[in-house]
């Protein structure tokens, strides 16, 4: 397979039409050249965080089921047409909210997109993936998350019946932010701390005994200021140690000027209550996260302009697996962190 790169069908000029919503977005590892991404939502269910412009000028909304189907087919083509079907091997539903769509619908959608797969490519897709939030994970049980991880029942319309195998949603990007409690109501997430820790107990309980649907968190350094500069990293730490997330994601604060966010912090900082972090003060945050993880998963920091058009992360470093027993790992790549933010390095290296 040649050498994967970072081309999102959906930004393609000669395909953004076969995406009606307008405002398609996926993961930076859900948008390279070997990934299908589908729109079955368009904007945010919430829409409303404080900090958060990505959806702001798109109402919120749902493609019907058959037209859904048809635009799938439509997607497959047109990569069939540029040649590309055999570098294909994974699928992202998007847009920013699909787990929010009920979850029959959902279902019929996700196994629809790997019936389409298959019809295209004559097999199945490696891994189905998509965005989640902390409210729609509470509006599915375990026995909803268990019958979108399986690809169906035991009792009826498994997904092994059709493809000899399991299949169903593997992976979801969760928008976690942070695990303060406190921080909570200054960035409008529209749950609690309680919330999220029963979100959080739902997916631990979600999966079969072979399988489990993985996560993949993102965290948020800098939010808060000066006043969260130590609750946020620590109720973060507390909730991605009971999520326990395959993947972590690193978003540093980039304030939307238009944001309720920043007009917040703008008077806090005005009237001497609160500052905005440093960038070396921000580094320390992800130093101090990477340190206090203690369970197995992969951890990077990316140049993230293609997910939010401008790059908020300036100190970067590649995927890096954290192994709980080999702590050299977690001390190694947090004192390149700190030396780099020292420095002015961008980007850093840890030699495994």
């Amino acid at each position: 397979m040649a050498d994967l790169i970072l081309d999102p069908a959906y930004k393609r000029e000669d395909m953004q039409d076969l995406y009606p919503g307008g405002d398609m977005n996926a993961p930076l590892a859900e948008q390279t050249s070997n990934v299908v991404q589908l729109e079955l939502t368009k904007g945010c269910s919430w829409n409303k965080c404080s900090y958060c412009g990505l959806f702001e000028t798109t109402k919120f909304g749902e493609m019907d089921y058959y037209d859904f189907r048809v635009h799938a087919s439509q997607v497959f083509k047109a990569l069939g047409r540029r040649g590309e079907l055999d570098g294909l091997t994974r699928l992202f539903i998007g847009s920013g909210d699909a787990l929010s769509v009920e979850t029959e619908k959902l279902q019929k959608a996700i196994q629809g997109s790997i019936n389409e797969f298959w019809l295209h490519t004559q097999r199945v897709p490696k891994r189905v993936a998509m965005y989640a939030s902390v409210p729609n994970v509470l509006t599915k049980t375990v026995e909803d998350l268990n019958f979108l991880h399986c690809g169906g029942s035991c009792y009826g319309g498994c997904s092994k019946d059709d493809w000899g195998e399991r299949i169903g949603l593997e992976l979801i990007y969760l928008g976690l932010e942070t695990g303060d409690g406190g921080l909570l109501p200054k960035l409008n997430k529209n749950y609690t701390e309680k919330d999220m820790y029963e979100a959080i107990k739902r997916l631990r309980k979600a999966g079969t005994v072979q399988s489990d649907i993985n996560v993949s968190a993102f965290v948020m350094p800098g939010l808060g200021g000066e006043n969260h500069r130590q609750s946020h990293i620590q109720g973060t730490l507390d909730a991605l140690r009971m999520l326990r997330p395959k993947f972590i994601n690193i978003m540093t604060i980039s304030e939307d000027p238009k944001s309720r966010y920043k007009r917040e912090m703008d008077r806090e900082v005005e009237a001497g209550t609160n500052r905005r972090l440093t960038e070396i003060e921000t580094s320390e945050q992800i130093a101090d996260l990477v340190e206090g993880l203690d369970f197995e998963t992969t951890i990077g920091c990316f140049d993230n302009s293609m997910y939010l058009g401008r790059d908020s992360n300036k100190v970067k470093f590649r995927s890096v697996k954290i192994d709980p027993v080999l702590r050299e790992t977690h001390k190694k790549l947090a004192d390149r962190i700190r030396t780099a933010a020292q420095t002015g390095e961008t980007e850093v290296s840890v030699a495994m």
